[in-house]
């Protein structure tokens, strides 16, 4: 179960203001210096905006870095990333993000097949444009880092270890979860993948309740993200994998 945090809810406005006041930022710095078609193979476009992202998701760790400093708690503390038999906690993460990416990509499909027939178009995420659109060893080396490493682990900080908790202690379990799971999914800006995304960040949050520790579900987001990157790079590696060809 997860812990009483030592935070308060305006802790959490205050820091959610300041990321997103950076987030707006970056973006409207990228909107009068990104060149038309920012998406094309164009290595310094892409190379710019790993950078950027990059940059985003550290300004947010430090922001919960002093969130953490001002309420005198650790990050193991606060997170559970201390806790005993710690190997345990990323091989059952590993399972569950392995586990999930099947029926996450059915709902996938379902949503894409529902918005083309009601006649909404259907774009890739951001994110997926980014990583299709790294040409060089370098970048994709950048979007590896981006996409497998810290977002997975930037986004459960935030949602799961800042949110989910301060939301609970207010008196709204319920709200703790589906909240939570919604913005996560309504932050990733694509409706193709709103309700996989929905489904993946109620079962986080779950995880961190069930067990206590942030490492479950960073992990599961982790090896969920890692195999989504390599089908994007090498959609034949990934079918190998899950035996899709034999």
């Amino acid at each position: 179960m997860v812990s009483e945090k030592p935070w308060t809810p305006v802790d959490v406005l205050r820091l959610l203001m300041a990321w997103l006041l950076l987030l707006c930022g970056a973006e409207l710095i990228r909107a009068q210096f990104a060149p038309a078609g920012a998406f094309q193979a164009n290595t310094n476009s892409v190379t710019t905006l790993v950078v950027q992202m990059l940059g985003l998701h550290v300004a947010a760790l430090v922001l919960v870095g002093v969130l953490l400093w001002r309420r005198g708690i650790s990050w193991a503390d606060a997170f559970g990333l201390g806790a005993p038999r710690w190997g345990l906690a990323v091989g059952v993460g590993a399972l569950v993000g392995l586990l999930v990416l099947a029926p996450a990509w059915a709902l996938g499909q379902l949503s894409a097949l529902v918005l083309e027939g009601i006649g909404f178009p259907v774009k890739p995420q951001q994110a997926v444009q980014m990583v299709q659109s790294a040409a060089s060893a370098g970048e994709r080396v950048l979007t590896a880092l981006m996409a497998v490493g810290l977002a997975p682990m930037v986004e459960e900080v935030l949602f799961r270890g800042v949110i989910y908790p301060t939301v609970k202690q207010v008196g709204y379990p319920r709200t703790a979860i589906w909240g939570t799971a919604f913005f996560f999914a309504a932050i990733h800006g694509t409706p193709a993948i709103f309700v996989p995304l929905f489904f993946l960040g109620a079962l986080l949050a779950h995880l961190y309740e069930r067990t206590g520790t942030l490492l479950v579900p960073i992990t599961a987001h982790a090896v969920f993200n890692l195999v989504n990157f390599l089908w994007l790079m090498n959609p034949e590696l990934v079918r190998r994998w899950f035996g899709a060809d034999a």
